[in-house]
């Protein structure tokens, strides 16, 4: 493979972003790759910047009136030219979803497949290609649902074995990278339609704050993102921390959420009841009825019960200080 054109602000975030994720060159790395632009200029740079074992897989969602199944096609040839391994798998167009949304079983099915081949494989990270203009389309979309501090951190930049090395460039950088250095790649059309609500985020709401509040929104949202998991983490810490302090077993093996829960402040009591429904794999609370359990813990009526769902219920009865969790 040629050696690539490359910017030194270039150069320096991808090393940058290569070194915070802990890579070295004796890791293996499985890049996700569609064939789109993001994907094809994640794969080049890591080419050209990381001196370990690379391999490509490549998910064919059987979309598009079969021209997904060109994409895989592009994306194996490309393989194929530079010497790397590729993986493929064809999802099949009568899958059964049980009830999901296309985009939910999609991407249920893709992620499995990338972790299929990892371990099966031997490679270390699975790299994807979002951006800082996905981060911004997640955070915006995570606001207006409420998501929370969490929330608004918006995608890691690692998670696991999955890694995004180029979650520091714009969309626009990964397309210039590849103008720059002659590298092909294929346009999914459905991604400029405008009737999926991340669709509408890129391409009506962002350009309009762009243009009328403030230009730098993208770097505006990466800082507000990198301020949210600061502070998320942090909390989130104080949270593991008191969490066997405050929640016990009693002589019945029964869980407990002792009295001392009540001098915890709101944020860290809020962590601990999201932990207790994740610890007890139960669905998390929606913002209202996480306020509303709280503040029932935190109330002086001596006789309640709350319903999380079936095989979870909160119950304070008589004077008793602790609350049964049964």
């Amino acid at each position: 493979m040629r050696q690539g054109k490359f910017t030194s602000l270039t150069k320096n975030k991808i090393t940058n972003s290569l070194k915070n994720l802990g890579i070295n060159h004796s890791h293996k790395i499985l890049c996700a790759v569609s064939g789109g632009g993001d994907s094809m200029a994640m794969l080049f740079l890591l080419q050209n910047f990381f001196r370990g074992e690379i391999g490509v897989c490549h998910f064919d969602h059987s979309t598009r009136n079969g021209k997904s199944h060109s994409d895989a096609e592009f994306v194996k040839n490309y393989c194929a030219l530079n010497s790397l391994p590729f993986f493929v798998e064809v999802l099949p167009l009568d899958s059964e979803r049980n009830g999901q949304s296309f985009e939910d079983f999609a991407r249920q099915k893709r992620y499995s497949f990338f972790d299929k081949i990892c371990k099966e494989e031997n490679y270390d990270f699975i790299a994807t290609a979002h951006n800082k203009n996905d981060n911004a389309e997640t955070q915006i979309f995570n606001f207006f649902r409420g998501g929370g501090i969490k929330a608004m951190a918006g995608i890691p930049q690692k998670r696991g074995a999955i890694i995004r090395p180029v979650l520091t460039f714009t969309s626009d950088e990964l397309r210039q990278i590849l103008q720059d250095n002659n590298i092909a790649h294929v346009e999914d059309e459905t991604n400029k339609e405008c009737i999926y609500t991340r669709n509408k985020i890129r391409h009506i709401l962002l350009p309009w704050v762009e243009e009328n509040i403030n230009q730098n929104v993208l770097d505006t949202l990466e800082n507000t993102a990198m301020i949210a998991k600061e502070t998320y983490d942090y909390v989130f810490s104080i949270a593991q921390k008191n969490y066997n302090k405050v929640i016990v077993s009693n002589d019945n093996e029964q869980q407990i959420l002792r009295k001392e829960a009540r001098e915890l402040e709101p944020v860290i009591m809020k962590e601990i009841l999201k932990l207790l429904g994740k610890k007890n794999q139960v669905h998390p609370l929606e913002a209202r009825r996480l306020i509303l359990l709280e503040q029932l813990i935190r109330s002086d009526n001596p006789n309640w019960i709350f319903e999380w769902e079936d095989g979870l219920q909160l119950k304070a009865k008589g004077e008793i200080a602790e609350i049964l969790i049964c």
